[in-house]
């Protein structure tokens, strides 16, 4: 007796079209990226914004170490700008008005621009006679010959604070102070004051007793 073959179930027929062994099945949802692919290329977006942190941390450490070795060299230059005058001027009475010409000449060759004293970043030092910064006349001169100035112009506010922090409480020191015109040469004699004079491009300027 033969047997009649009977239909197969609903969906048989879907079977019998999946593909092949070793062919992918055919799919209308493709995605537009395979889930594998998705995860290389995040993978590679926060790699390079990690970089790019690192970057950014190499960077910012080079310009520290930069500015940190900028502003030991000019206490460097100061420490030997005061030296020189006080040795040029031991066998005087009074110190005259103009004194960076005659100390610009036995300073190091970095600190130097012709007959004009400079610091790293380009800016004049200033050396005088006196207590009152930034006047060289011979006049101002005479009533206070026990006093000698030097004056760093244009100084930006971290240099400033550090440079300004460094010569208080100094004994061989009468005043720090601010000769930018606005300030017109207020004392920077105190950490606060410190902290509210050196607000960028300050003409810093130290006042040392003879």
């Amino acid at each position: 007796m033969r047997t009649r073959e009977r239909p197969g179930r609903a969906g048989g027929h879907s079977a019998a079209m999946a593909a092949a062994p070793g062919k992918p099945a055919a799919d209308s949802r493709r995605r537009t990226f395979p889930r594998r692919e998705r995860r290389g290329i995040y993978g590679l977006m926060l790699t390079m914004a990690i970089v790019a942190v690192i970057i950014l941390v190499m960077v910012g450490w080079a310009v520290t170490l930069r500015e940190g070795a900028r502003v030991s060299a000019l206490q460097t230059t100061l420490t030997q700008a005061e030296a020189e005058t006080r040795r040029l001027f031991s066998s005087f009475t009074n110190y005259s008005g103009d004194i960076d010409a005659l100390v610009s000449s036995a300073m190091p060759t970095r600190a130097r621009d012709g007959d004009t004293i400079v610091t790293p970043w380009g800016t004049t030092i200033e050396i005088g006679g006196g207590n009152t910064p930034g006047t060289q006349a011979a006049a101002t001169v005479a009533s206070t010959a026990n006093r000698f100035w030097i004056q760093i112009d244009n100084l930006g506010e971290d240099a400033c604070k550090k440079i300004a922090a460094a010569y208080q409480n100094n004994p061989g020191v009468l005043s720090v102070t601010d000769g930018t015109a606005a300030q017109t040469a207020a004392d920077i004699d105190t950490p606060a004051e410190i902290e509210s004079d050196c607000d960028g491009d300050t003409d810093l300027a130290i006042v040392f007793r003879g």
